[in-house]
């Protein structure tokens, strides 16, 4: 967990890894265990240029939602929240 001395640790971010069959996408990945049944313009997935220096065999994203739509259907622990 990753957080600011004057925040509370639940209100940090985080970093999570995942494998999957490297005949499957990230996106096809992403859709099938989070987004599974959700239309695009409640939750979407987001692929993320790896700037961070996590090795080139790591594939990055994120999990956003149209700032019109309240994120009630987006998986609360992996959806952007800043």
């Amino acid at each position: 967990m990753i957080y600011f001395s004057n925040q509370n640790p639940e209100d940090g971010q985080s970093i999570e890894v995942f494998t999957k069959d490297s005949k499957e996408s990230l996106k096809d990945a992403i859709d099938r265990v989070f987004l599974n049944g959700l239309s695009p313009d409640l939750c979407y997935f987001q692929n993320v240029e790896n700037t961070f220096g996590y090795p080139s065999t790591f594939s990055l994203g994120l999990i956003g939602y149209s700032a019109s739509e309240i994120p009630v259907h987006c998986p609360k622990a992996y959806s952007k929240s800043n």
